[in-house]
């Protein structure tokens, strides 16, 4: 199965890690661990992923690069 190697984060994605002090390696190895786990988002990312109380929002493939997903938003469930 194709996977994500490397993740980006958009500007939103960065703040919000930024709010909740949340390493940016942090939420990196959760999407790229966490990724066949992952399930459809109904909102504005395609896939979303949890880990303990971490919540990931996320597009991947980016733009057809299925080595890059690109995290577009974070938030602790809670």
């Amino acid at each position: 199965m194709n996977r994500p190697h490397r993740v980006a984060f958009t500007d939103h994605a960065a703040e919000r890690a930024e709010r909740y002090a949340v390493p940016y390696s942090e939420v990196a190895d959760a999407v790229l661990e966490e990724h066949p786990r992952r399930r459809s988002n109904p909102g504005a990312a395609e896939w979303q992923i949890q880990r303990g109380r971490l919540v990931v929002v996320y597009d991947w493939p980016v733009e057809g690069d299925e080595t890059t997903a690109r995290v577009v938003s974070l938030w602790l469930a809670g």
